[in-house]
């Protein structure tokens, strides 16, 4: 029957009357091979979580999921929807198959982490141990980049301490702007003239182009994008670090673990800094 299936030039009628004879006689076999050839790849992973053909579950997902990165989604939940107890599938095995899937996703990279938990967390009984795996490895993510934040903040105080120096400096010593060209237009510097500590000068008109010319306390428009990134950035790590503490905090004492996971994801709490 399978090698006539294969064979045969079916259209989409005789696709569909194929179906509903595979269906009444329970050949799983033959459905699968046509949801595959209709290219119905959901209705193909529900055959497979109802038919418990789990490897081939995870293969179907494995193969789309590049291009179709719901079809995780789609799998999550059918596999979480199965009955538990007499007929249905033992909540041991049923954990194992959601734990190979979110690892598979994960491993992917196709997904966020926030819609991995919301699929999980729409079926009561799915504990939170099957997402462990995921939360770790996000933060684990977090952890490297505010690693490496402070790090940059380390380098940040040096440079503070060495402006504060070079400012105790200029206040007591004359200090000589030698530069000829104008940061902005190239054309030689000629009064009226702007001159500023990081060693950019600008002709007064060039300055007064933009914004800082108005500014009490203008800065230099070369080095102003950076350096506003900067205090962005310092802003949002020292913010993340009070929210992982409150996230710690609310995991402990909530009655839903999966609600404050997801309510965290939603945030971007926990995922990584530069995302």
């Amino acid at each position: 029957a399978i090698a006539l299936l294969q064979r045969a030039p079916l259209g989409s009628e005789e696709l569909r009357r194929a179906r509903l004879v595979c269906a009444a006689h329970g050949f799983d076999a033959g459905l699968g091979l046509l949801y595959a050839a209709q290219e119905q790849p959901s209705a193909l992973l529900r055959h497979q979580a109802e038919t418990r053909q789990y490897d081939a579950l995870i293969a179907t997902c494995t193969a789309r999921g590049a291009t179709q990165p719901h079809l995780w989604l789609d799998a999550l939940r059918h596999v979480a929807s199965l009955d538990d107890g007499e007929g249905g599938v033992p909540p041991a095995a049923r954990q194992r198959i959601i734990a190979e899937v979110v690892a598979a996703a994960e491993r992917e990279g196709l997904l966020p982490p926030l819609a991995l938990v919301e699929a999980l967390s729409a079926h009561e009984g799915t504990p939170l141990s099957l997402v462990v795996p995921l939360l770790r490895a996000s933060l684990a993510r977090d952890e490297a980049l505010v690693s490496e934040a402070h790090a940059e903040a380390a380098r940040f105080a040096t440079d503070a301490a060495r402006f504060e120096a070079e400012a105790t400096a200029l206040a007591n010593t004359p200090r000589v702007f030698q530069r000829s060209i104008c940061s902005k237009c190239s054309a030689p510097v000629e009064p009226p003239s702007v001159h500023f500590l990081c060693g950019h000068s600008f002709h007064a008109n060039c300055l007064a182009d933009g914004t800082a010319a108005q500014d009490a306390e203008p800065e230099c428009p070369t080095c102003a994008p950076q350096r506003r990134r900067v205090r962005e950035h310092a802003a949002m790590v020292a913010s993340r670090a009070v929210a992982h503490d409150d996230f710690y905090r609310q995991l402990d004492e909530a009655a839903d673990g999966f609600g404050v996971v997801a309510d965290f994801f939603s945030k971007g709490v926990l995922s990584p800094l530069g995302r």
